[in-house]
């Protein structure tokens, strides 16, 4: 009898380890991964809610240009004396145009 109880904690041992073990993998998850692409996503959503026409833009492909027009989902973009229509979930980073004045 007494080594079925001792079989059972043993059992009960490494279910808790188990358990543990999952939980610190999920906290790493979050802190590593998770956390961080939320603070990458709420900036670039900043970004587009200060942009204004005149704002040089960088799209997920790589071409750069620069706003003339702002609309509620797209973005008309002047690329190489082409306008061009983008969706604003394209545009990865805003540089404000600068003022020399």
């Amino acid at each position: 009898m007494y080594l079925l109880l001792l079989h059972g904690a043993q059992s009960t041992s490494a279910a808790v380890q188990s358990l543990l073990m999952l939980g610190v993998a999920l906290l790493l998850f979050y802190f590593i991964l998770w956390s961080p692409e939320q603070k990458r996503r709420q900036h670039i959503k900043k970004q587009h809610a200060r942009m204004k026409v005149g704002d040089r833009v960088i799209f997920s492909m790589g071409l750069l240009g620069t706003v003339a027009q702002i609309g509620d989902k797209s973005v008309f973009v002047q690329v190489e004396g082409a306008q061009i229509e983008v969706l604003k979930s394209a545009i990865i980073s805003v540089e404000s145009q600068k003022n020399d004045s």
